[in-house]
């Protein structure tokens, strides 16, 4: 399947489940799609790609720096169809406040299934808030 053929497929089916993204959030170049979801306060960029024929899901601060990412590979999606159904339930999670979103303010926004076991690596000078997408 080529880039073209990957972007095509899995921004139909993330259309179909997400209709909100498509009210201009989703951009595409180079037969690449990045989808720029902001959250309801304005306070974070939830970012979808299809760079490299892979589905990435992930958070970007500003609109120009992609920071923590997920492969739906990572979670063992192998198919096209096995990622956009993992990303569609990650979403969903993110979009029903059932993951937790730490900002960590030397490593910028990541998920966590331990909130409790974020604060065992932290850093003096760190500061560490966990956050539900609502909220931000």
């Amino acid at each position: 399947m080529s880039q073209k053929e990957f972007t095509d497929y899995v921004t139909a089916c993330l259309f179909s489940h997400f209709p909100q993204f498509v009210q201009g959030y989703a951009k595409k170049h180079d037969d690449i799609m990045v989808i720029d979801y902001p959250s309801s306060q304005g306070k974070l960029l939830l970012r979808i790609t299809t760079r490299g024929r892979e589905l990435a899901v992930g958070f970007a601060a500003n609109a120009e720096r992609f920071a923590w990412h997920l492969h739906m590979r990572q979670l063992g999606a192998i198919t096209p169809e096995e990622e956009i159904q993992a990303a569609t339930q990650l979403l969903r999670r993110i979009f029903t406040d059932s993951e937790l979103i730490v900002h960590s303010s030397a490593l910028g926004y990541f998920l966590t299934e331990d909130p409790a076991g974020i604060y065992q690596y932290q850093q003096p000078e760190e500061i560490i808030s966990v956050f539900h997408w609502s909220e931000l």
